[in-house]
């Protein structure tokens, strides 16, 4: 046996209250070591999310600001082709409203 455990077993046979109030303060103690490491570890990780969200909102903006920069160049350079798009969107979203009032209607 550990000497640990030696010493535990006579200081239980010598004084069973004072060992118990011994180990219940050694794993209070414990309790409370732990309790800080795990705070000390989400608050870790939460900064680290926190930087990984910044990094992601200021590489989502950038690849943004690049396609809407893109978008504009190509519909400079494609007037008409870009027109028969819209057109061709606009058309289909009012046919999509057009069906959902005619089913609600009949409901």
């Amino acid at each position: 046996m550990s000497k640990t455990v030696i010493k535990l077993a006579e200081e239980v046979a010598h004084d069973p209250a004072h060992a118990l109030a011994d180990t219940l303060q050694q794993l209070k103690q414990t309790s409370e070591e732990a309790g800080d490491r795990a705070e000390q570890a989400i608050e870790k990780a939460a900064r680290a999310i926190a930087r990984a969200a910044n990094r992601l909102g200021k590489d989502a903006r950038r690849k943004g600001a690049k396609l809407a920069k893109k978008t504009k160049r190509d519909i400079e350079a494609h007037p008409v082709a870009s027109t028969a798009i819209v057109a061709a969107a606009v058309a289909l979203a009012t046919l999509l409203v057009a069906r959902q009032f005619a089913k609600s209607s009949r409901d």
